[in-house]
């Protein structure tokens, strides 16, 4: 499979199409780009057919091979089912079949990544890059109830400075932990955020395997939200630069 270019099968949208080769790899499999759903690919380890590509990883198998659907020419069949994405009663597209860990699923109506609930196993868990929670919001508590409109606008999103883009926006609930703080991410910026230790009220930066304990303005890089946003829009195209030379 060295050419520029093969037909096959598509494990995004199930077509069989031209894929033109992206990336000639020599120890991992080359990587292509369906024609037309414009997706990466890379060629099934078991046959000759196309598997995902993801941003950090590719699927071993084609959507055939791992049985997300049973014969080519054929498309996954949706579960019903609530959303703790979005909150909706919608579809959810099956997207990976899996043996041994439960089957991935993309929300028709928010387009995220999901799971069913591995309590009530009717409504959906919220998928992640690296993880998946394990529970609905419901069944997790996050939300009273499927009818609590107003719980999940409450407990799911929060207002606050953000310690990346100094904007005072809404937050969104990504990951519910019992010891460790709730991460969200900023609603402006989609930077990992976490609630400030000191204030409580400010969100602070996070990272991969790692997260400050105090917002900006708690550990003395802003004095006042409100004037540095205002001084930063008049003066500075970007208001990190305008924190880092006021530390000086």
């Amino acid at each position: 499979m060295s050419d520029k270019s093969v037909t096959a099968w598509c494990s995004w949208c199930f077509q069989k199409t031209s894929h033109n080769l992206l990336q000639r790899n020599y120890v991992r499999r080359n990587v292509y780009q369906c024609g037309i759903c414009l997706n990466h690919t890379v060629i099934c380890r078991h046959c000759d057919a196309a598997a995902r590509d993801h941003d950090s990883w590719s699927d071993e198998k084609c959507a055939k091979c791992d049985r997300t659907i049973p014969e080519w020419g054929s498309k996954p069949v949706p579960k019903e089912g609530r959303c703790s994405w979005c909150f909706k009663n919608t579809a959810h597209h099956l997207i990976q079949a899996n043996s041994v860990r439960r089957d991935a699923y993309e929300c028709i109506e928010c387009h995220r990544r999901t799971l069913l609930c591995s309590t009530c196993n009717a409504a959906f868990a919220r998928g992640h890059a690296s993880w998946d929670d394990g529970t609905c919001i419901v069944c997790d508590k996050t939300v009273k109830s499927w009818d609590d409109v107003d719980g999940f606008e409450k407990n799911t999103k929060k207002e606050g400075w953000c310690s990346w883009c100094f904007h005072n926006t809404t937050h969104v609930l990504e990951q519910v932990n019992d010891v460790r703080r709730n991460v969200y991410s900023c609603g402006t910026c989609l930077g990992r955020t976490l609630l400030c230790d000191t204030c409580k009220s400010a969100f602070t930066r996070g990272g991969p395997g790692w997260d400050d304990g105090d917002c900006e303005h708690c550990t003395g890089g802003v004095r006042d939200w409100v004037a540095f946003r205002r001084r930063s829009i008049v003066s500075s195209p970007s208001p990190m630069v305008e924190r880092c030379s006021s530390k000086k």
